[in-house]
């Protein structure tokens, strides 16, 4: 005979597969919920962060800021898109930055000197979305990547020093 809690452990491994709320592992399962109460407690957890979806708008689109950095050098991506989330827009904005003090706020507190945090300005306040202490790209071939890279790049001669 199966123990009771070995089957219950698996039909809750199962429901949450199937589930209408999965677990988010990546930022194209972000979800807008029409208020707080809507948001499934699932997502109250600690390795979740629920906050208020305050988006930036330039006319009908939505836009986010990528500011990527290592050492002092900053670098900003700005994309647009007719979709309030989304991972890739149209850019209309990239080039060395001088990013608002939150951004390097929270750089500073998380000990990062390198990586890219997702934002927007907001009623004049920046809102941060997104943290990474990685940084990747769809391919390495784009034009923002090599941009990018390259604006960053003297930024190593830091750590070697």
């Amino acid at each position: 005979m199966v123990p009771i809690h070995f089957i219950y452990r698996k039909l809750r491994g199962i429901k949450r597969r199937i589930s209408k709320y999965p677990d988010i592992v990546s930022k194209d399962q972000y979800q807008i919920f029409e208020s707080l109460k809507k948001v499934p407690k699932k997502y109250f957890k600690s390795e979740y962060v629920v906050q208020k979806f305050l988006p930036e708008r330039s006319g009908e689109n939505f836009i986010v800021r990528e500011c990527y950095f290592l050492g002092d050098h900053f670098y900003l991506n700005v994309e647009s898109s007719p979709i309030p989330l989304f991972t890739t827009g149209t850019q209309i904005e990239f080039g060395p930055v001088t990013p608002p003090k939150e951004i390097v706020e929270i750089r500073n507190e998380l000990h990062l000197d390198y990586g890219k945090i997702d934002y927007a300005i907001c009623n004049g306040e920046t809102v941060i979305f997104d943290v990474n202490k990685t940084v990747g790209t769809i391919s390495d071939q784009s034009i923002g990547a090599g941009k990018v890279a390259k604006y960053l790049a003297p930024a190593i001669e830091q750590f070697l020093n």
